[in-house]
């Protein structure tokens, strides 16, 4: 789950945002660098759901979105089908934010759960409405690679790590 510590330098306790979200599998956390007050979570446990395939890997359902630093949160509609959400930036592009996610397909209880749209990473720069696909597709493939990590350089440079795809291909890469 998602959980916080108003009070991370004294002797503060962790306390839950809540426990009723449809999956408790948070992956990845940002917040946007021209709003302080919005965050985004990303859920699904992609790693453990295809590099070390494990019965408790959990499916998410998709990026959460708060407007008040974390006060209230809701699902942004547009990524219900991002099942595996690998990692999440906000970029300030001529001082607007865009969001870049990086979402896998994976195994779960034996069974292969691709997410809609496929694996990639995907931009949005109206806020999340909608999303285009900006990776290469794996060589020989129709693919593209499936992120594992991204990081936005201090210089706005974007790099994306890679992990092997539901059929093991693609990984151990780095993009940009």
């Amino acid at each position: 789950g998602l959980w916080y510590n108003d009070d991370i330098r004294g002797s503060g306790t962790w306390k839950s945002v809540g426990d009723f979200w449809p999956s408790l599998a948070i992956s990845c956390i940002t917040h946007d660098p021209n709003d302080s007050q919005t965050y985004y979570v990303g859920t699904g446990e992609g790693q453990t759901a295809v590099v070390i395939y494990r019965e408790s890997s959990g499916r998410g359902s998709g990026i959460w979105k708060s407007d008040n630093a974390g006060s209230n949160w809701e699902l942004m509609g547009s990524t219900e089908g991002f099942e595996y959400v690998t990692g999440i930036a906000v970029r300030s592009e001529s001082g607007k934010s865009v969001i870049y996610a990086g979402v896998s397909s994976g195994t779960y209880k034996g069974k292969v759960h691709e997410s809609s749209p496929s694996e990639g990473l995907f931009r949005s720069s109206d806020g999340g409405s909608t999303w285009t696909q900006v990776l290469p597709n794996i060589p020989g493939t129709e693919i593209p690679y499936s992120p594992a990590h991204i990081e936005i350089s201090a210089s706005g440079r974007i790099f994306v790590g890679t992990m092997r795809n539901v059929e093991q291909e693609g990984g151990g890469r780095i993009l940009y």
